[in-house]
Order: C-alpha cells, then sequence, then structure tokens
C-alpha cells in the first residue's frame, strides 16, 4: 500500500481546522488480536497520527470511521476498503458506519484523557458523512432516500436524526413531504430545524419559510429555528426582525435569547434596519447589566456584549458613544496571573482595575509546588499571612486551603496544584486604595505577593503614572536585603546582645513554625530544630536560612516524577517506605491527603533544585531580627541559653 498522502475530493471532502493529515514514510504493521472487537479496542488505544500510518485492514478502517480530529479523506477511504473487503457497495458500508456511530460513538485521540466528545466533536465526524451522502445522493436519491428514511426512525442519537433529515432533502424530496414525516415523530420538527449547515443550500428559505408560519412549534423546536436562521440565505431584514422579535418579548427563556444572539452575530448586518437599533442596543445592555458578574465571563455574556459591540458601530456617532459609556463599567476585565517556575513569585507585580468593575483573574500554576491567589484588604498582608502561617498547625481538613476565615480575606481560590489552573470572578471594590494579592500557603506570602490597584479612572491612572510604582512602595512594605557576609562577621563577633523574645516571634511569625519544630511545637514537614545548635555552627544555620536551596536536605526534597509512558508530570514530597517497588508522593506536605502511588520502574524521578522553604523568607525582618532568630535555633527554644543577654533571660 503506498503512503498516506493528502487527499482533496469533489465538493467538501476536505482536510477542515483541525484535521489530522499525515504523510507516512512507512506504514506500520502491528500484530492484532483476531476477534474484531478486541482489535477494535487496540485500535482504540492508538494515537491519531500514529493511526493513519498502520497498515490498512477492517479494524484500521473501522477506527477511521469514528475517530474525532481525522481528515474526511480517511472516512472515504475506510468506507472504500470496507467494500473491497466485504463485496459490499458504498452505501452499504456508509449506513453500517452510521449505525455504528449510533450504538457507540465518536472516538477521541486517547490523549484526550478519557472525557466525553462534544457535541460539535460528535457533528465534525458526522460532517465527513454528509459531504459523501451529497456526493451518492446525486447519484442515487432513491438508495438515500430509504437509508436516510431508516435513519430517522432508529436511530438513538439526534444529530444522527439531523443526519438522515438531511439525506432526505438531499435527495430532493419536497419540504411539505419532509416537514409532515418530521410531525410523525417524537422531537422530529426540532431534528428537521436542527440541520443547520447540512441542509442543501437551495432549500434552506423553503425551510425557513415552512418553519416561520407553523403554529405548532414547541420551545425546542423554537430554538431550533432561530439557530437555522444563521444558514439562510437573503431574507435579511425579515430575518432580522424575527430574531430580534425573540429578544424583546423572550423576557424569561435564555435559551430564546442565546439562540437569538448567536444567529445575528452569524450573519453580515449588511441590510438591517437602523431604525429602532439604538433601543435594541439599550434592551441587550439591560439584559447584560442583569446577568451576575460571575456570570459575565461565560461564553453567552461574551456573544451578548459582541451584539452590542456590533449594534453600537451601526449607531450615528452621539448615539454610539452613550451606549459604549454605559458598557464600559459593565464588561469583564480579563487578568492572567501566573505563578512562576521556581521562582516563588507571581508573574505580575502591579495590575489596575476600575473601581466597581467585574473582573476575571485567571490564575495558572506553573510552579512545582501548590500555590492559591488571594485578594485581601489595603494594609493587611501580613495579619492574613500571619493567620494563615497558623492553618499549617491545625489538623482540619478545611482548613488545609490556607486561606484565614477572617474579614481581611475578599477573595480567593482554593489551593492550585501544579500545571492547573483556576478562574476568580468577582466585583472590584468601589473604594479606591490599594489592595494586597498573595498566596496564603504557609511562609509564601512573604515573598508571593502583588498590588492591586483600584481607582476611580483607571486610563487617567495609567496615563499619570508611567511608569507604575514600584510594588513595595505601593504596599508600603518593608524589605531588606540580606546578604550572608555581614551578618556572619556580626555573629561570630560576638559582641551584641541576642533577643529570645525577638527569635522566637521571628520563628512564629515568618512561618517557620509551619514545617519545623522546636522543643515539640510546631510542623513536621521539615526537620526538627530542637537540637539543630549541637549538629551546626552558628554560621551554617545563617546561611541555611537565607539560601535555603543550596544544600537541600534529601529527605525533605521537592521531587518531579515522571511517568514514562504517559509523560504525565507530577511534583511533590516523598514519603519514604519500606518497599523500594513503591513510590509515595504528596503535592502539599501541609495537608493530611492521600498521596498518589507508583510502580517505581514506571517513573522517573527527578529532585527539584529548590527546596520547600521559600527564599527570603526573612525580608521583612531587620538584620537584628535574623540574627535573633538564629540565637532561638541554636537554643532550642530555650531562654536560659547563654547565647541570650541577662537582661532577656530576667525577663
Amino acid at each position: 500500500m503506498p503512503p498516506v498522502t493528502g487527499y482533496t475530493a469533489e465538493k467538501s471532502q476536505r482536510p477542515g481546522p483541525g484535521d489530522l493529515v499525515v504523510n507516512c514514510e512507512d506504514l506500520i504493521d502491528i500484530h492484532l488480536p483476531e476477534n474484531l472487537r478486541h482489535a477494535d479496542f487496540v485500535m482504540g488505544i492508538q494515537y491519531s497520527d500514529r493511526l493513519v500510518c498502520l497498515e490498512r485492514n477492517e479494524s484500521v478502517y473501522r477506527a477511521f470511521l469514528s475517530r474525532v480530529g481525522l481528515a474526511g479523506q480517511y472516512r472515504k477511504e475506510a468506507i472504500e476498503g470496507l467494500g473491497k473487503i466485504h463485496g459490499t457497495q458504498f452505501m452499504e458500508e456508509w449506513m453500517a458506519a452510521i449505525q455504528r456511530l449510533d450504538r457507540h460513538g465518536v472516538v477521541l485521540d486517547p490523549r484526550k484523557g478519557g472525557r466525553n466528545p462534544t457535541t460539535q466533536e460528535i457533528r465534525s465526524v458526522l460532517d465527513d458523512y454528509v459531504d459523501l451522502l451529497s456526493v451518492w445522493a446525486t447519484d442515487q436519491p432513491t438508495i438515500v432516500k430509504r437509508y436516510s428514511q431508516k435513519l430517522i426512525k432508529e436511530s438513538q442519537l439526534p444529530q444522527i436524526r439531523q443526519l438522515g433529515y438531511a439525506g432526505l432533502l438531499e435527495s430532493g424530496v419536497d419540504i411539505d413531504d419532509v416537514w409532515q414525516m418530521a410531525r410523525k415523530n417524537n422531537d422530529g420538527i426540532q431534528d428537521l430545524l436542527s440541520v443547520g449547515r447540512w441542509a442543501p443550500i437551495s432549500v434552506r428559505d423553503k425551510l425557513w419559510k415552512k418553519a416561520t408560519v407553523s403554529k405548532s412549534l414547541n420551545p425546542d423546536a423554537l430554538v431550533a429555528l432561530i439557530l437555522f436562521a444563521q444558514y439562510v440565505p437573503g431574507e435579511d431584514q425579515d430575518i432580522f426582525e424575527f430574531l430580534t422579535s425573540q429578544i424583546e418579548t423572550a423576557e424569561k427563556d435564555s435559551h430564546l435569547v442565546n439562540a437569538a444572539v448567536v444567529a445575528l452575530l452569524a450573519r453580515e448586518p449588511v441590510n438591517w434596519p437602523l431604525a429602532g437599533m439604538d433601543t435594541l442596543g439599550l434592551e441587550l445592555l439591560r439584559r447584560y447589566s442583569a446577568l451576575d458578574v460571575a456570570d459575565r465571563s461565560s461564553s453567552g455574556a461574551k456573544r451578548l456584549k459582541s451584539l452590542i459591540d456590533r449594534i453600537a458601530d451601526l449607531l450615528p456617532p452621539e448615539k454610539r458613544s452613550l451606549l459604549e459609556r454605559q458598557l464600559v463599567g459593565m464588561e469583564v476585565a480579563e487578568v492572567k496571573i501566573t505563578a512562576l517556575r521556581e521562582q516563588m513569585a507571581f508573574d505580575r507585580d502591579v495590575l489596575v482595575l476600575q473601581a466597581g468593575q467585574p473582573v476575571e483573574i485567571t490564575f495558572k500554576n506553573d510552579d512545582q509546588m501548590p500555590h492559591n491567589l488571594v485578594v485581601v484588604r489595603p494594609g493587611s498582608m501580613e495579619k492574613v499571612g500571619v493567620a494563615a502561617d497558623q492553618l499549617a498547625l491545625v489538623s482540619s481538613e478545611s482548613e488545609k486551603q490556607y486561606v484565614p476565615q477572617i474579614p481581611e480575606v475578599l477573595h480567593h481560590t482554593g489551593m492550585i496544584d501544579s500545571g492547573k489552573s483556576a478562574k476568580l470572578v468577582f466585583e472590584v471594590p468601589a473604594e479606591e486604595g490599594v489592595y494586597p494579592i498573595l498566596c496564603s500557603f504557609p511562609g509564601h506570602w512573604l515573598k508571593m505577593f502583588s498590588a492591586m490597584v483600584v481607582t476611580a479612572d483607571r486610563e487617567a491612572y495609567l496615563a499619570k503614572n508611567d511608569p507604575l510604582p514600584e510594588r513595595d512602595a505601593l504596599l508600603g512594605v518593608r524589605n531588606y536585603t540580606h546578604r550572608f557576609e555581614p551578618l556572619a562577621t556580626r555573629l561570630l563577633a560576638g559582641n551584641e546582645q541576642r533577643s529570645f523574645t525577638r527569635g522566637q516571634t521571628a520563628f512564629y511569625s515568618r512561618a517557620c513554625v509551619s514545617c519545623h519544630a522546636v522543643g515539640g511545637k510546631g510542623g513536621r514537614v521539615g526537620p526538627e530544630l530542637s537540637a539543630l545548635g549541637n549538629k551546626q555552627k552558628p554560621t551554617d544555620i545563617l546561611r541555611s536560612i537565607l539560601y535555603p536551596s543550596e544544600k537541600i536536605d534529601p529527605e525533605y526534597a521537592k521531587v518531579e516524577v515522571e511517568h514514562l509512558e504517559t509523560g504525565k508530570l507530577v511534583a511533590g514530597v516523598l514519603i519514604p517506605q519500606e518497599d523500594p517497588d513503591v513510590v509515595y508522593l504528596v503535592d502539599d506536605p501541609l495537608a493530611e491527603c492521600e498521596p498518589q502511588v507508583f510502580n517505581r520502574k514506571d517513573v522517573e524521578i527527578t529532585p527539584l533544585k529548590i527546596s520547600p522553604m521559600p527564599e527570603e523568607l526573612l525580608r521583612r525582618s531587620s538584620p537584628a531580627e535574623v540574627l535573633d532568630l538564629v540565637a532561638y535555633l541554636l537554643s532550642g527554644g530555650n531562654p536560659e541559653h547563654p547565647v541570650f543577654s541577662d537582661a532577656e533571660k530576667n525577663d
């Protein structure tokens, strides 16, 4: 068999957008079970780009007929190939393929992760069958009519019943006869009007006029008719009036309104009447403003806004300006924020938002460890951060999102795992000010934060502040840049009195206690530190605080686990096990969650170069407070230790 090449047949046998066409240098031969059902299973787990390069046989052809994303050439090749194998006519194999689709559905590439196909994906496969049907209907209309009637009568999937009606229309059956046939079937009128772009262009206008004079359309059939309007050629003014009347009269039926918006956006506004266009724009604006803030980022709301924008473009300048000004404060501002890999930071230091405007923040975590995104009141970052640190010491699972239940927290996501994302939709506060955005995972907030500036006039603020003020200045954050050498010199000099109270406060307020224990109090994620002074020099302790990723204890290091077969990457902390053949991994070592379990031979483990302990943990502590913390760790939490001053001991 020759290599697979690109193919373009008559009419629309074409690779469409997203269709897979592969030029294989050599076809691949694989061993298949003799049982056809078992062989079909083997085909089902093949990636699409490999599937089209397999040596042709019955199982490969059957896979071609149902796989989403293949170009139409492969469906035609499969039907012709099966016809030769079985000694059958083209239309018989076409019908057999459709019946299998009705029983088993279409098949996604295994890379899709097992999700169910969408309605659009089902229709994308059937598009190819309609193309083949339309060519066959020209030569054999009687056969096409007979098979189409069978599909309408026996099929379970509505898309396949719709294909049957398309076949009747393609074979030249009169519109009145098709309509009467549809009336005799459950949901028949809805299926007929849902034919959409499958209907031959020559009959769309007739079908449209037949449906619009009908007095017996149920709500679902009316929605189908509204959506069908986008495919009807000409009749611009009549269709515009019909669609806008649905918007004006369907006060509580959002399905009708959404369908009318879709149809209007699909048509060119060439012959739309200008009279009353401003009234229509205001009506659409009223519906848009009535949506909940969380709903204004939906696809339906975005389509509604697009239609408002299109109508505004058709209005005279003064009316257009009025409509646009009212829309500005209602539309959702879309913001993207990313957690940077191995940097413990957001990719945006400052963002400026309009007071009172809805906003949708998409937070993506590109780092190896989990993070969240929390919006808090001005001036409350440290209070929220310290409260979050304390949550690491509680056992309640509900508190393991590390978001304190205090009034200072305005909005927040949950903890987002590596490679995942989440959306946060809310109305920007009406009060101007600088609102901190932070990750409240214990210790992260000290470094991982941004400034959200809320202003009554965003454009004026941006024009005035070019470039924008720095984040730390906006938030009034006190930051110190600590270098090892000067602090080590002071530490070794030993001529400064150290404070137990300040050292203990630093340990508890700078999130150290979330992961480490001293004197039996604290977390267990990192090493116990009570005897640290007996194991390490003061300068070693200082260096490990300032540069935690410089030397990581293997027992507490984060790792990246790659599943060799799927290529999936998961980051976390290994849980030691007696069995060397089993790997236990938790993504959040602070949470009491079930670990992921892997067979050691199935994965590759790579230690990460970044410590779970954030760098610059003490950026808000003065040099004296840093040295007090070192002293506290040296003492093992003992206030009587000689490292502390007599005054401190007597307190």
